[in-house]
């Protein structure tokens, strides 16, 4: 159990390691006092009619399990997979019993890693998430969801020296639209990144 000013996080897990691999799993339930959430700014607040603002929820929770597992398949080739599934429900205020805003209750994330070569090595990730509620202002929010998106991204790492580490990837590989503007998260498309790293 954690305790903070404002939070209560109780949590039990359990591990297993074999070699070679090693699997995880988490209960939590969480209580918030003064939760922030967004929501639709409201008519007459707001110039935008997309535009969203932070309030604050008095009381909340979130319950769930989360899962994790790493397998070490070959010498050069390791999997990863994670999946959380949260219930949320707000306590206080108009939307009492109505589950928070932009938290999904589904989360699932995977990785393939790959080292080609001594020095060279890529990725490959998918990531999903599910239907999330979305605060619209009115009286209830149970009608309103954001719709579920996945994802796959590229990468490569190359280590130049034992200094310089650079890496370049593609994320959303596969294009896929999902500009939801109206929902609080906007994405581009695809998109090319590069970056270079040096260690001291």
């Amino acid at each position: 159990m954690i305790w903070s000013r404002d939070a209560a996080f109780y949590l039990q897990g359990l591990t297993y390691h074999r070699q070679g691999w090693t699997a995880s799993m988490t209960l939590f339930d969480n209580r918030f006092d003064d939760k922030i959430v967004t929501t639709d700014c409201p008519a007459g607040v707001c110039f935008d009619p997309d535009a969203r603002h932070y309030t604050n929820v008095d009381k909340a929770r979130t319950q769930g399990v989360e899962l994790s597992t790493t397998a070490q398949l070959t010498a050069t080739v390791k999997a990863s997979a994670n999946y959380t599934y949260t219930r949320s429900e707000q306590l206080s205020g108009e939307h009492r019993g109505q589950p928070l805003t932009q938290m999904p209750l589904h989360l699932f994330a995977s990785s393939v890693d790959w080292q080609m070569a001594p020095r060279l090595g890529g990725w490959l990730k998918y990531e999903y998430r599910g239907t999330e509620s979305q605060e619209t202002g009115l009286s209830s929010n149970t009608a309103t969801r954001a719709p579920a998106y996945s994802l796959f991204h590229l990468g490569l790492q190359y280590e130049a020296s034992r200094h310089i580490v650079l890496q370049a990837g593609i994320d959303n590989l596969l294009d896929e639209p999902f500009e939801f503007a109206e929902y609080g998260f906007v994405d581009s498309g695809r998109a090319y990144w590069a970056s270079a790293e040096y260690r001291f």
